[in-house]
């Protein structure tokens, strides 16, 4: 008799394991969600590690073949993350290239404690560096040519919060200052999307109560039934009209004058959870659907 509440209890412990999720090969990257194309990711050909490997000739393509290797590989920043809390800190890579006085090691024994090489032409720092969040790192030397790598109108991705972040004025260039969005509209509501650096998303209200999203689309919070990045104000599938928007992680909540509330997006809200839009499901939807209410 007891084997239907079992049942209950099994299905409800493996209800988090069974979960819907993105599947491999449809989540789009970092820069894909931000609209960049290949083109916009040029190759490094300068030389630079040319000593390396008994100064070895390679042809252009072989350069930038191996600055790619040595230089761009780092970028993966939620593996990185993943792998400093599976090994409780132990797999921390800005200790090993970190000079700060609490380690017990700088660039100076940084092969005795950690069998790692150190770069030419970088001193060991004597402080925090402000312009590296107040990080111990090495220093380039003031003998040496400016690092080509850090040339951040050659390679704009080096500078410090480069990622792209569609603005809605139709590019994924950073702005210094207030830039119009690409529309004539005048908007009465507007709402950010609370997001890590990757996942900025906008969506506002027009006069008409009409909802228009823009950004980062991975999980359909643009609203407009794809999952495609929009670079301009994009008006929201369904027609309906809201007198409030808000915001959060990757999903965006709409409420209408008669008082009911619809959302698209994800319905975990980014936290592996479920509930956000209020559905019932632990789907996202790219288009609005309406909450449920008891």
């Amino acid at each position: 008799m007891r084997l239907p509440t079992t049942l209950a209890v099994l299905c409800f412990a493996l209800l988090p394991a069974c979960r819907p999720v993105p599947q491999s090969g449809t989540v789009q990257d970092e820069a894909r969600a931000a609209g960049r194309t290949a083109a916009s990711f040029p190759h490094a050909g300068e030389d630079y590690f040319h000593d390396m490997d008994g100064a070895i000739a390679l042809t252009p393509d072989e350069i930038k073949g191996r600055n790619m290797w040595l230089v761009w590989t780092g970028g993966n920043d939620r593996f990185w993350n993943q792998m400093t809390q599976y090994t409780f800190g132990a797999f921390d890579l800005l200790k090993s290239i970190s000079s700060h006085p609490s380690l017990g090691f700088s660039r100076a024994d940084r092969w005795t404690y950690l069998g790692l090489v150190n770069e030419p032409c970088f001193q060991n720092p004597t402080g925090p560096d402000p312009a590296r969040h107040g990080l111990w790192l090495d220093v380039r030397g003031k003998d040496c040519a400016p690092d080509p790598f850090e040339d951040a109108s050659h390679y704009p991705g080096v500078a410090i919060g480069s990622r792209g972040k569609p603005l809605g004025d139709g590019t994924t260039e950073r702005r210094f200052t207030p830039t119009a969005v690409s529309t004539a509209l005048h908007f009465a509501d507007i709402a950010v999307g609370a997001a890590l650096a990757d996942e900025g998303s906008t969506c506002a209200l027009d006069a008409a109560g009409s909802a228009l999203c823009w950004g980062v689309n991975s999980f359909g919070q643009v609203g407009d039934g794809t999952t495609t990045p929009r670079l301009t104000p994009t008006s929201v599938t369904g027609g309906l009209a809201f007198k409030q928007i808000s915001g959060g992680r990757l999903f965006f909540i709409g409420l209408s004058a008669s008082g009911a509330a619809y959302g698209w997006g994800s319905n975990s809200g980014g936290t592996g959870g479920a509930g956000a839009l209020g559905t019932g499901e632990p789907l996202f939807s790219a288009v609005p659907v309406r909450a449920l209410f008891p």
